[in-house]
């Protein structure tokens, strides 16, 4: 799987960085997004590690990760691995580009299913995956313009 979105916000890099680095933040447009408990002490930075926990269907879900990249305010990638993945992380990034007074917000998320069954349903999760990923981005670009 490999998919992106880009989204235009009218606001400032600086504040869509805050959107998406801030956990409480975070709970707003990622209606996936349970919480997160550190397990790397100090400043978020480059190979921080937590456990983050996310909303699948009815039940939550806990999964390792760790921050692959983190240049404010332009470049956050990180790596969730664990829960129902299989045996490959998600990788997840965002990368903010200031345009004038708009940030152009492009996420793009990639991942190999390991196993039959996985593989099976890689297109359904796929769909589900871009769906999700377009919401979230609505909501972020609504958030951060309503700031």
């Amino acid at each position: 799987m490999d998919i992106s979105k880009s989204v235009t916000i009218n606001a400032p890099a600086t504040a869509v960085w805050d959107l998406l680095t801030d956990p409480e933040k975070v709970k707003i447009w990622n209606t996936s997004f349970v919480g997160s408990e550190p397990i790397s002490e100090g400043e978020i930075r480059a190979g921080f590690r937590s456990k983050t926990t996310l909303q699948e269907g009815g039940k939550e879900v806990v999964f390792d990760e760790e921050i692959q990249q983190f240049d404010p305010p332009e470049t956050f990638r990180l790596s969730i691995g664990g829960g129902n993945l299989g045996k490959h992380p998600m990788n997840v990034a965002f990368h903010l580009r200031q345009d004038g007074s708009e940030t152009v917000t492009t996420s793009r998320c990639t991942w190999a299913p390991s196993g039959i069954f996985l593989r099976l349903i890689a297109p359904l999760i796929t769909r589900m995956a871009r769906k999700t990923l377009d919401d979230q981005l609505t909501r972020l670009k609504a958030l951060a313009e309503a700031t």
